[in-house]
C-alpha cells in the first residue's frame, strides 16, 4: 500500500479539509512523519491528529495495520448526529 502523506501537517490540513457533515473517516498514518522538517514522535503525531479529529466530532473505530503504517478509522459518534 502506497501512500504520499509524509508529514504532519498534511495530514492535519487533510483532517481541517473535512466538511462538517463528515460521517467516517479513514486516513493513512505512516510509521514516520515529520513536522516542520523533523521528525516527531509518533506519540505527538497522534496526539495532535486525534485532537483535530476529535473537534471534527469524530472518534476512534479502530486501525488496520498495513505496510509502513496504519489505516485509523475514524466515525462520528451516534449521540452527536443531527
Amino acid at each position: 500500500m502506497a501512500h504520499d502523506v509524509q508529514t504532519l501537517e498534511a495530514l492535519l490540513q487533510e483532517v481541517d479539509d473535512l466538511p462538517p457533515d463528515t460521517s467516517h473517516h479513514d486516513i493513512w498514518v505512516p510509521e514516520r512523519l515529520s513536522f516542520r522538517r523533523d521528525d516527531v514522535h509518533p506519540t505527538i503525531a497522534m496526539s495532535l491528529l486525534v485532537d483535530h479529529l476529535l473537534a471534527k466530532n469524530l472518534y476512534p473505530a479502530g486501525f488496520t495495520q498495513g505496510i509502513g503504517g496504519r489505516m485509523y478509522h475514524y466515525r462520528r459518534d451516534s449521540s452527536t448526529l443531527d
